[in-house]
């Protein structure tokens, strides 16, 4: 699962990255932007996974002005030391960061080879974009829709000035050019998977396939509409094989990435990759596999985050069309909370409104519940008995074949137990290898917070606008062992919002209904 601030979960140290491929073939490798594979430690920093060169934040969000991700924490980074600015869009850096380099190798005609990698953070919210781009959106009639196309805007003229220069200097055909996102969007924050079902945090199509592209004229040729499974892994010794290095990759390591050039050259539309692992979440006990056009999902289908619906794009003002007057009800406490405190230090506030209201879709917050508990998450087996044994509205075995049903609205499980069997044993053979993992939704009680961090926060929701900060770095001692970690010193992120949540509810209240019964009663007595 996506591991919060102020989490000590990392990508593990075994697993070899592309970036320390390509250092070691004289490379200059750059990251900009969203690194978010760990910054407890040292060691987890991307300027220790085959960075040379590392601009911008560590952590998985923040406040794009303020750079803070909360608790008064800074997050926004020259390779391991704090770039302070308060003021400037985070896209509006990123996009100045990654010009300057691709600009200065591009011009150098003898520099070495290079490998940027761009990882915006936005569009993740909060949804924070200068007025200019938001009135290239203004045909968009709902706020978080058009706030959220706004920031793609700014991404989008980021790219636009990079594919400039290297057309300009000549270098765009010597240039490969990759494009993916990490996963789905979340249609409450303004994003759109339709004609997907689902979205970010589930496992529906709508959050686990994302669009994408390689361009790479001298390795491949011309444009092809690439038909066969992809998987964000294939990178690596896809890009490998681009620059004649697949040799380069230790024999000793075993990827779970497919070198795709050979099916990219012949324009096929199968391709090698017959099967992809898509997921597999411990602690929600979540697993998704996908052979072929079958594609099955075992355990919960949708956590933290509840989407389980198709989201149209809205003709309204409304964020879900056609919506149920719980989904308007849902929306009308959200603009109530932002009335309150800006939608920037009320984020997390949101999810949990967002979770609680779509709970009742699936049966109630009963079902998203999690199952495993400790610190440390060893690998098991989905148990298939078990989750074929829940009933009721929420679905916990589901097979859908996405070449008929590439919207996933027909669950064919049980007309196909023995496919789902054989596909969730591939699956678990997949995971047979799998390292134990650290929980990723806890929160360590030693790590850095703001001077002004304290239960004054539960009323005045500061969040990611402390007048007053702490640089959010490593925070755990080189020597510390996750294994041996001791429960007592870290708590669940959802219980660290509890406090907070209490107050917004009373504010709320008073705000909204103890003081305007108060003023007509004011009113009443004064027309008596």
């Amino acid at each position: 699962m996506p591991f919060a601030q102020g989490s000590s979960l990392h990508l593990n140290l075994s697993f070899s990255l592309l970036p320390e491929g390509l250092k070691k073939l004289g490379y200059k490798t750059h990251a900009v932007g969203k690194w978010h594979l760990g910054q407890s430690k040292e060691e987890y920093l991307p300027t220790n996974r085959g960075f040379k060169h590392f601009y911008g934040l560590l952590g998985g969000g923040f406040n794009h002005i303020t750079k803070q991700s909360g608790q008064g924490r800074y997050d926004f980074w020259r390779n391991q030391q704090p770039e302070y600015d308060n003021t400037t869009h985070s896209t509006t850096l990123i996009n100045a960061e990654a010009l300057k380099i691709v600009t200065k190798h591009a011009t150098a005609k003898s520099s070495n080879p290079f490998f940027l990698y761009l990882s915006h953070p936005a569009p993740h919210d909060p949804l924070q974009a200068p007025q200019k781009y938001q009135d290239m959106c203004n045909h968009i009639p709902s706020y978080r829709r058009r706030m959220s196309c706004a920031m793609v805007a700014m991404v989008d003229e980021g790219f636009g000035q990079l594919i400039k220069v290297l057309r300009e200097t000549g270098e765009l055909e010597n240039t490969i050019i990759a494009f993916s996102t990490d996963n789905g969007g979340v249609p409450y924050a303004g994003a759109l998977n339709y004609p997907n079902r689902g979205g970010k945090s589930t496992t529906y199509e709508g959050g686990v396939k994302v669009p994408g592209f390689i361009y790479a004229p001298k390795q491949i040729g011309g444009n092809i509409n690439y038909g066969g499974l992809f998987h964000v892994s294939d990178f690596f010794p896809t890009f490998m094989a681009m620059i004649n290095a697949t040799h380069k990759i230790e024999k000793s390591q075993e990827l779970n990435g497919l070198n795709q050039l050979p099916s990219l050259i012949k324009k096929e539309q199968t391709g090698v990759r017959q099967s992809v692992h898509i997921h597999r979440d411990i602690d929600r006990d979540s697993q998704a596999y996908r052979r072929g056009p079958w594609k099955v999902m075992v355990g919960h289908h949708f956590l933290p985050l509840i989407f389980n619906r198709i989201y149209n794009e809205t003709k309204s003002g409304w964020l879900v069309e056609g919506g149920t007057w719980r989904d308007k009800a849902m929306e009308i406490l959200m603009a109530g909370m932002d009335l309150i405190a800006p939608p920037c230090n009320t984020i997390f506030l949101q999810y949990i409104l967002w979770v609680t209201c779509d709970s009742f879709n699936v049966g109630g917050l009963q079902s998203t519940q999690n199952v495993s508990s400790g610190l440390m998450q060893d690998y098991f087996k989905s148990d298939l008995g078990y989750w074929k044994s829940r009933d009721g509205v929420y679905p916990t075995v589901s097979l859908f074949n996405l070449e008929e049903d590439p919207q996933e609205t027909t669950n064919l499980a049980s007309k196909h137990p023995d496919l789902v069997e054989t596909l969730l044993a591939e699956a678990e053979k997949e995971m047979k290898n799998a390292p134990s993992m650290f929980r990723g939704d806890v929160i360590y009680n030693k790590s850095p917070r703001g001077p002004d961090a304290g239960w004054t926060n539960f009323v005045t929701h500061l969040g990611s606008e402390h007048p007053r900060v702490i640089p959010f770095g490593p925070f755990l001692p080189a020597d510390f062992k996750m294994e041996e970690a001791n429960e007592d010193d870290f708590q669940r992120l959802f219980d660290t919002a509890k406090p907070e949540a209490y107050s917004m509810i009373l504010q709320m209240f008073l705000v909204y209904i103890v003081l305007p019964l108060i003023l007509l009663r004011r009113l009443l007595k004064r027309l008596k």
